[in-house]
């Protein structure tokens, strides 16, 4: 169901194909350094923290490395939530997670509730397919067209009219597990997808990255790292010894704290 490079993705990138490409992984691995480094922080068996970092961070992580690309033309587009998408190539990302679990691709539905904001870019920007007359099976109701808010209605009046393409991805507490893009028709309202024969695997090689653990200061050096120095210890010799006592001076070590100092160190 798979298809290379050169097919979808090179006729929405063109030259920039691989550059985009390579901008995404590096947002989904970023995306899974801030929730274990947040998880770290977090000090708790709970996966609350982490779940808001990744939940957040995809959006901006993606983003941020898309926009790092300089490609023309390329912008955010705020959508009426907690965040806003990347367009590029007049194409807009839209990253999400779809298990915890390892799997072989990204499957045939969409893996939550779909929400205004779903249905809107599916009904806006998603390729629509002609599927209705090749209905699945128990499948074949349209899902009804939904008012656009006002900063996609004016995206859908561009001409040419922008594409979507979706991001899926398994992520869990020990790393990435796998990840796709692709362009997928939403079939019904019970979040069915039809992708068309059109999505490719993405890289989620994570050398070294430890699960929920932040990054290792070890190498770094700390005030009382390395080894004590050694120091000789120097006595009186017996000529000075005789000299005080003829001089009739007290010897000084260091007193024993009062009350006094211990009060005076308790108020500081």
């Amino acid at each position: 169901m798979s298809e290379g490079n050169s097919l979808w993705s090179a006729a929405l990138f063109g030259q920039d194909t691989l550059r985009i490409q390579g901008a995404v992984e590096a947002g989904l691995l970023d995306t899974r350094d801030a929730m274990l480094d947040v998880h770290a922080v977090a000090r708790s068996g709970k996966q609350y923290a982490a779940a808001g970092a990744r939940m957040t961070n995809q959006f901006d992580r993606v983003a941020e490395h898309v926009l790092d690309l300089e490609i023309g033309g390329t912008r955010m587009v705020p959508v009426g939530t907690f965040y806003e998408l990347v367009l590029v190539r007049n194409t807009l990302l839209y990253p999400f997670r779809i298990d915890t679990q390892k799997r072989s691709d990204p499957g045939e539905k969409w893996p939550r509730k779909i929400t205004k904001i779903v249905a809107e870019l599916f009904s806006a920007f998603g390729p629509q397919a002609r599927w209705a007359e090749e209905a699945l099976p128990g499948i074949g109701v349209e899902p009804p067209e939904p008012d656009l808010r006002r900063s996609l209605a004016e995206l859908a009046e561009l001409s040419p009219r922008p594409a979507l393409v979706l991001i899926p991805y398994v992520m869990n507490l020990s790393g990435l597990h796998g990840a796709w893009w692709g362009q997928a028709n939403l079939l019904d309202g019970a979040g069915h997808l039809d992708w068309a024969s059109r999505f490719t695997a993405l890289s989620v090689e994570q050398p070294g990255r430890p699960a929920s653990v932040p990054h290792s200061r070890a190498a770094q050096p700390v005030f009382d790292s390395g080894e004590l120095p050694h120091v000789m210890l120097a006595t009186r010799s017996e000529p000075e010894r005789n000299m005080i006592r003829k001089l009739d001076m007290p010897l000084k070590t260091e007193h024993e704290a009062s009350e006094s100092d211990t009060a005076k160190s308790d108020e500081h």
